[in-house]
């Protein structure tokens, strides 16, 4: 049974929008300026040349088997290297995939990236912005934030995010209202200079999309509707469903926001789709559920995909 469709089948356009948390995609060589040790071959993960090019051609199999999709955020890559290795060492070259990415402050080594399909979307501008306060001595990922135009002369914008994790109580919560006021600033501002563009925040939140800190750090009501007049595509999915799995329990870290273009678009909102094949997902036994097929569990390697699952969204203009 094949785990994912042919090259060959793929269609030549569309306007999928996706994100995914890949886990870990690390090279095996150490970089003396991040906390890497472990994905090295005498770490303690034990990562080695032939872990990673599974681990890559894993990623491969997985994003054509959504679609190939025009752009697609990714979390937790490491270096421009692994995404060369991704789109040129694998099959995936035959779609023809560019790659944006810039190295941020984490002190892991992980980065957001943007691949885009260089016949459906022509990036005119891209930068990092920086979500670290430096003077609180406090360091983590950068928002990756691209525009570019569709094959159909439509502009996008795409912020991909990861959120720092809640871990460090009520100074974690104050980073993360921060960032979170950031992103809506951005998304205010890019609306503003381009009214005809439509906005697209996709990330990992490590958080679910109904939690109150969160749902008031974005201001969203009980519609997943803010001031901004950004929509978190989410909260139209069940809550007994998750692109992630701690503990038995489902949840929405990974997550897309979508402002449309125009006045008011709410009658044409697209819906967001989880991406849960069956060959991405293993049986959890201690909690009687489902989860991920991730590459480790703990320090044991699992040789699976990623301990998140993917997202996306079909637009039209």
């Amino acid at each position: 049974m094949m785990l994912y469709s042919s090259l060959n089948t793929m269609c030549g356009q569309n306007a999928r929008v996706a994100f995914w948390n890949v886990e870990n995609f690390f090279d095996t060589r150490n970089d003396t300026l991040k906390n890497d040790d472990a994905f090295t071959p005498q770490g303690e993960n034990h990562w080695n040349t032939k872990r990673f090019e599974l681990k890559r051609d894993n990623i491969y199999k997985v994003i054509v088997a959504m679609g190939a999709p025009m752009v697609l955020g990714l979390a937790e890559v490491e270096n421009k290297y692994v995404l060369e290795q991704l789109c040129r060492a694998t099959p995936l070259r035959k779609l023809n995939y560019g790659w944006i990415h810039y190295d941020s402050p984490d002190m892991r080594g992980i980065d957001c990236a943007l691949l885009y399909r260089k016949n459906q979307f022509k990036p005119f501008r891209s930068k990092p912005v920086n979500m670290s306060d430096s003077a609180a001595n406090y360091f983590t990922r950068d928002v990756l934030m691209v525009g570019g135009v569709t094959a159909t002369g439509d502009s996008l914008y795409i912020l991909v995010c990861h959120m720092p994790s809640k871990l460090g109580g009520d100074n974690a919560d104050r980073h993360r209202r921060r960032i979170a006021k950031t992103v809506r600033n951005i998304v205010d501002t890019v609306a503003s200079a381009h009214p005809m563009a439509a906005v697209v925040v996709v990330g990992d939140f490590n958080a679910d999309p109904h939690e109150a800190e969160f749902r008031r750090a974005f201001g969203f009501d009980s519609k997943g509707r803010n001031a901004e007049g950004l929509t978190n595509l989410m909260y139209a999915l069940g809550e007994d469903e998750g692109s992630h799995n701690y503990g038995g329990h489902w949840s929405y870290l990974d997550q897309i926001m979508i402002k449309m273009p125009g006045a008011d678009r709410a009658s044409v909102m697209p819906r967001a789709v989880l991406f849960r094949p069956d060959f991405m997902i293993e049986r959890d036994e201690r909690h009687a559920t489902e989860r991920p097929f991730r590459t480790y569990s703990g320090q044991k390697y699992r040789g699976g995909f990623s301990d998140h699952l993917p997202v996306y969204v079909d637009l039209s203009f």
